[in-house]
């Protein structure tokens, strides 16, 4: 960064001291990390031996070759007006264990198997459905498309 004296510098020299003083450094490291992108800081602190890695937006994580191939990147069919998207899967590998990606419930879809599951009986579920506090779904629908309240 061109500043080796901050290596010795008291105010520096461990993570305490750094705390105490990161409204002074912050400044300094500032001045040298505006004059990169991302990407070009990126490399050269990793050539420095420091662990770094750049904060990326969704488009482009979306569009990164590497998450795509590696798997990081998954496919999900929603279905109805959503269709098929990407979104972020398990970004890292485990011997025994191989996920499974679905689609999300659509609005409401497993609503008497949740309130079934706490405690609510059939007559119950009915009731808030003719009271309107819950809709009377058909599964899977799209929310947008289809919604049946008796």
């Amino acid at each position: 960064m061109g500043h080796p004296e901050w290596a010795t510098d008291e105010r520096f020299k461990d993570w305490e001291h750094c705390q105490l003083h990161k409204q002074e450094i912050y400044p300094l490291i500032e001045s040298y990390t505006k004059n990169y992108n991302k990407y070009e800081l990126t490399k050269k602190l990793g050539e420095a031996g420091i662990p770094v890695g750049p904060v990326l937006d969704w488009h482009e994580l979306e569009n990164d070759p590497d998450l795509n191939k590696d798997g990081t990147l998954v496919k999900i069919n929603q279905g109805g007006n959503r269709g098929e998207f990407k979104t972020v899967g398990m970004s890292f590998t485990m011997s025994n264990y191989k996920p499974t990606y679905k689609r999300a419930p659509d609005l409401g879809e497993n609503n008497k198997e949740i309130l079934s599951s706490l405690g609510y009986d059939p007559e119950q579920i009915e009731e808030l459905v003719a009271k309107g506090v819950i809709s009377k779904v058909e599964k899977p629908h799209n929310p947008r498309t289809k919604v049946i309240k008796d």
